[in-house]
């Protein structure tokens, strides 16, 4: 319910300038505006006190701010907050309440000629400052990133590639924007800083360890828990919390900064393709990496981004098949059925064939044998960069930090496997 004289301004508004304008203008939602309209117009408005006004007190401490109002105009959070113009932008609801208590007036007072009974209202709510950017803020900075670095890509100038190998980097479950101590995890200390760092190194290291071999495309997959987080929650997909460092902004964007500098660096040694797969840890935030990636390589001729939706990817070079996946939800001995099934004609006119999947932070390789063994399907569980959390500490799960590269015959398969182990950063 509303006080009288506030509904008929906002129908009045409405009837002039429509009700999406007066619902915008008043900061209420288009079916209020509408029923005050259809109340104004029947005659069905309550009654409110003629002398009621609205008191307003807004105290501002710090990052807090309450606000409480008492009249019959303001009876509901939504009108508190657009009639005291509150920048939703800026703060945030923490809780509030609403109180009503009936007046009643003698037949003078009214200005009737039996008494009259009105309702009056006090709002208050309780505000807190949003902490770090906003939404718009990130889109906005990645855009201006964008129109800055895009169009500059010009075709790389390289030396001439051995023909038949592909090089392939993985780097699955980086957790980026963990937080971890080493004096109570024993595995050393983790953080944005550090992990960018790993990154960096290990990729680099890689490619560069590769070069004897040479390579004509690199394929680079992304994701596979690349963010340790998916929400502002500091929370998984499936809501547990996670140790992090930093707001979710920050993570997001340095995450992709760094990205975008591991790709940079390896078209100058050949064109990159990069797989986004997502994984039980990061699976929307690991998408908007992907779709950012998109956006960022649109224009560019030697990075092919595959983004799409599958939670399985395959690439096929000559005669070899290979199989991406993060690895939970299922057990890891069907993933050479599911190959077959998935791609059956990639898999029909291949010789070497593997399923890379991370997740488990150790390694692991398991050969499948159907009929001989070069029919085999070998499943390869990938390392992790990152150090234990709190949490896997507790529960002794420890294994070595690695990083693996592999470089693919389009003729003899597989014929090279590199590691990087990370050295601790001070």
């Amino acid at each position: 319910m509303i006080g009288e004289a506030r509904a008929r301004e906002i129908s009045t508004y409405a009837l002039e300038h429509g009700d999406a304008a007066a619902a915008e203008h008043y900061g209420i939602s288009f079916e209020v505006v509408a029923r005050y309209r259809r109340q104004a117009k029947t005659g069905g408005l309550p009654k409110m006190a003629p002398d009621a006004a609205t008191s307003c007190s807004d105290e501002i401490n710090g990052e807090s701010r309450t606000i409480t109002t008492r009249s019959a105009n303001i009876t509901n959070l939504e009108e508190l907050l657009a009639w005291s113009k509150v920048d939703l932008r800026i703060w945030e609801v923490d809780h509030y309440i609403v109180n009503s208590w009936e007046v009643t007036l003698g037949r003078a007072a009214a200005g009737h000629s039996k008494p009259q009974t009105y309702t009056n209202y006090q709002v208050k709510a309780w505000l807190r400052r949003k902490r770090g950017e906003s939404r718009e803020d990130v889109l906005a900075a990645f855009r201006a990133d964008a129109l800055r670095h895009a169009p500059r890509y010009p075709r790389a100038k390289r030396a001439a590639p051995r023909p038949g190998n592909l090089l392939e980097i993985s780097v699955p479950d980086l957790h980026f924007g963990l937080l971890a101590w080493g004096k109570e995890t024993g595995g050393g200390d983790y953080d944005l800083k550090i992990a960018a760092k790993v990154f960096t190194d290990a990729v680099m290291t890689l490619a560069q360890s590769a070069q004897p071999y040479g390579f004509e495309r690199i394929l680079l997959p992304i994701g596979n828990d690349f963010y340790n987080v998916n929400s502002q929650a500091n929370t998984t997909v499936h809501g547990t919390p996670q140790d992090t460092d930093s707001r979710w902004q920050k993570s997001f964007t340095n995450g992709r900064r760094v990205v975008v500098e591991a790709i940079d660096r390896l078209r100058e040694l050949a064109p990159v393709k990069v797989l986004v797969l997502s994984g039980n840890h990061d699976e929307e935030r690991t998408y908007y990496l992907g779709e950012s990636l998109s956006c960022w390589y649109h224009n560019c001729r030697d990075v092919e981004v595959d983004n799409g939706p599958t939670l399985r990817k395959y690439v096929r070079h000559g005669s070899c098949l290979i199989g991406f996946a993060h690895g939970d939800g299922l057990r890891i001995d069907e993933l050479p059925l599911i190959m077959a099934t998935e791609v059956q004609e990639d898999w029909a006119a291949t010789v070497y064939r593997e399923v890379h999947v991370g997740h488990f932070h150790h390694s692991q390789a398991r050969s499948y044998q159907q009929e001989t063994e070069r029919r085999g399907v070998r499943v390869v569980v990938i390392p992790s960069l990152a150090t234990p959390s709190a949490w896997s500490a507790s529960k002794g799960y420890q294994a070595q930090r690695e990083a693996q590269a592999f470089v693919w015959n389009n003729e003899h398969g597989r014929v090279a496997t590199l590691h990087y182990h990370p050295q601790e950063v001070a």
